[in-house]
């Protein structure tokens, strides 16, 4: 690790906890699988600096509000380029998944449909 990583990291780890986040340290890890979808292959080892994580996940409700405050624009609401893309054909750009919408029913994960508990 060079000695900037090494710095960076310092910096990273000795910052003040933000709220109701965990700090996870750097290493290494294997990624991928050789035995189950191919898209996933090949397994290969890599590493990652620390970062700083929620300590749990983003609900809908908390994800709403994001967009509303910030005007955030996700990646799947952007309609591809044929110069970004220039061998796809020209019916296949357009934004490819849905757009975030709060959800009609309870989600599985146990949550309600503002993103609280049930």
């Amino acid at each position: 690790m060079s000695s900037s990583q090494d710095q960076a990291h310092r910096l990273v780890s000795d910052l003040p906890a933000p709220q109701d986040m965990l700090f996870v340290e750097r290493g290494s890890f294997r990624m991928g699988s050789d035995h189950h979808y191919p898209e996933e292959a090949p397994s290969h080892r890599v590493s990652v600096d620390s970062f700083w994580i929620d300590a749990t996940p983003v609900t809908n409700g908390q994800f709403k509000k994001f967009i509303r405050d910030t005007g955030h624009v996700i990646f799947a609401e952007k309609k591809p380029t044929a110069e970004d893309y220039p061998n796809a054909l020209p019916h296949l750009l357009f934004a490819g998944s849905l757009v975030f919408a709060t959800p009609s029913i309870p989600s599985i994960c146990g949550t309600g449909p503002s993103g609280g508990p049930l």
